[in-house]
């Protein structure tokens, strides 16, 4: 006796792919959007807020600084925190906002 393949099994392979491909070109897309979106160097951002701060009289708060500067907070605050530890900012807190003020 030879046994037949039935239909189920061949067409199983066909539905890898329905499921794949798109899950293949959507990894793509956001690798690929997220690649673009780091253009800024690591030193770049601390030379534009080093020159925003310059331009606002050495001092400004951290929310003005980041809408300026058209970055995510989360960047912005990591910055400015390790430019505080190098002693080229100070940060001070008044009231709910941080006010950013250069040293040098």
């Amino acid at each position: 006796k030879t046994s037949v393949p039935s239909k189920s099994s061949e067409n199983a392979p066909f539905w890898y792919i329905y499921i794949l491909v798109p899950i293949i070109v959507g990894v793509s897309a956001l690798l690929l959007i997220r690649s673009r979106a780091r253009k800024v160097e690591y030193g770049e951002i601390e030379e534009l807020i080093m020159r925003e701060l310059r331009a606002r009289g050495g001092e400004m708060t951290q929310s003005d600084l980041t809408k300026a500067l058209g970055l995510p907070r989360a960047t912005v605050w990591r910055r400015i925190r390790k430019m505080e530890m190098e002693g080229i900012l100070t940060l001070e807190r008044r009231g709910n906002t941080t006010v950013v003020r250069l040293r040098r």
